[in-house]
């Protein structure tokens, strides 16, 4: 990548299919008038939508138009610069080290396709506290980069611990970034436990932050969105709605919404709902479409037959502290009266029909804080009335009732046979040490009792 001046990249953070991500340094005394002047356009079309109650993407060139006036006002009065400054501040941290802004810098590979990258402009300057925002785009011949907020997630060993109700705040959370993101009129497609960065803090709590806004799709736009190039799939499979492999082109916000149950259900039960599709290694084994329509139409298994292996559950150990155990059962009784809650709220979520799901991302953060608060959720039982049946009937459309011992078994890793040989070799050595030992002292007084009764026992006769 030839080196931009006023953008530097110091450590690499991680790496997709299509591109790399540094956590690095932008510096906006250093940077060119031309990127200065872009970075501030962007921001000032998403403040002019959301000033005049117009933001959605389709308004998007009425209001750019606008906001390159504003830059060449600026640009005059010396004043570009400090209100780019200023938009740095609200978004970015100071570098502790040197000049500038701490920032993640996102790398794009020569492989990458110019629509893949015009839809991270398409997002540029938009914000909302649960999407990671796109501060600069570029797209040169020889520099394809883009510039974001730099997120301190937790681990991914941290992610596994995650209590019930911090796995219901990442949905929540993550259900309103969706809402803005789907007011603003555009589809996400690809929602998933990667894409989404999860951060811990003393004061905030818990946050989360959607990312990699290169597979998304506008509402007014859906002609080209089916794959990338070639035979890559524009999607995770895993947590891929069944309309996104049986009719891509038609997919809209309830894919996402799908996609957030499926999450959910990763979170909280450790698999992924279409583990199926999954290797031993991450791998797909499919990667074909009309292997994908086969899979995906399985149900997953009720999260509820698979509370064994939740964490915060388990089974409940017996204590003679009798106000202990009830105390520890009524805990329980909670967290099991939450999963119900959840069970439903999900099957609401990954129904196979699209138009027996929720219909809006809004919608699912009323419910899930309802859960959360340990009530009944009402939007979904709406939702069951009106199509004329019970939540039993809704929970068994979408997941499927099977044993989770079964279920389990066939993701759990096969034994090492050379683990079994080196076992039997001890059991064996073992063995041969204790009768070696026993013969040589059955002289002895205490250990001559036993080796008659042993003699007598294998050969019917009593030693003499």
């Amino acid at each position: 990548m030839r080196r931009i001046t006023g953008i530097e990249q110091t450590m690499r953070v991680g790496e997709g299919g299509q591109c790399k991500v540094y956590r690095g340094r932008i510096d906006p005394k250093t940077l060119s008038k031309e990127l200065l002047e872009r970075l501030y356009i962007f921001r000032r079309t998403h403040e002019l939508m959301e000033e005049e109650g117009g933001s959605n993407i389709a308004n998007f060139q009425k209001y750019y138009a606008r906001a390159q006036k504003d830059a060449k006002r600026l640009r005059s009065r010396g004043e570009l610069e400090r209100e780019v400054e200023n938009y740095l501040n609200k978004f970015l941290r100071k570098s502790p080290k040197s000049d500038g802004y701490v920032a993640a810098i996102k790398e794009f590979s020569e492989k990458t396709k110019e629509h893949r990258i015009r839809r991270e402009q398409r997002i540029t300057g938009f914000y909302h506290p649960n999407v990671v925002p796109t501060l600069l785009v570029i797209n040169g011949a020889d520099t394809k980069v883009a510039v974001l907020q730099h997120v301190n997630t937790i681990s991914k060993k941290a992610r596994s611990q995650l209590t019930l109700d911090e796995c219901i705040e990442v949905a929540i959370q993550t259900a309103k970034g969706l809402a803005a993101l789907h007011k603003f009129g555009v589809t996400h497609r690809d929602v998933k436990p990667d894409n989404l960065l999860i951060s811990k803090g003393e004061q905030k709590g818990l946050t989360v932050k959607i990312a990699d806004m290169g597979t998304i799709l506008p509402d007014f736009k859906r002609a080209d969105f089916t794959q990338t190039s070639g035979k890559e799939i524009l999607m995770s499979v895993q947590y891929a709605s069944p309309e996104q492999a049986n009719t891509p082109k038609t997919v809209d916000y309830r894919s996402d919404i799908y996609s957030l149950g499926a999450t959910l259900y990763a979170l909280i039960t450790g698999i992924s709902p279409n583990q199926a599709l999954v290797e031993k290694g991450g791998i797909l084994k499919y990667a074909l479409w009309k292997n994908l329509l086969n899979y995906l139409s399985d149900k997953p298994v009720n999260p509820e037959r698979l509370k064994a292996s939740y964490k915060d559950l388990g089974e409940q150990k017996f204590t003679f502290n009798i106000f202990k155990y009830f105390r520890e059962a009524g805990k329980r009784s909670k967290l099991e009266k939450k999963l119900n809650g959840l069970v439903k709220v999900m099957a609401g979520m990954m129904n196979p029909y699209r138009e027996r799901r929720y219909q809006a991302a809004e919608d699912v953060v009323e419910d899930l804080e309802r859960v959360k608060d340990g009530k009944e959720p009402t939007i979904i039982k709406d939702i069951v009335k009106n199509l004329g049946t019970n939540t039993k009937w809704h929970i068994a459309e979408t997941f499927e009732d099977r044993n989770p011992s079964i279920e389990l078994k066939q993701y759990a890793p096969e034994p090492s046979k050379l683990g079994s040989y080196a076992k039997a070799a001890v059991l064996t050595a073992a063995l041969a040490a204790t009768i070696g030992s026993c013969y040589s002292l059955r002289h002895y007084e205490p250990i001559k009792g036993l080796w008659n009764k042993a003699v007598q026992l294998v050969t019917g006769q009593e030693k003499k």
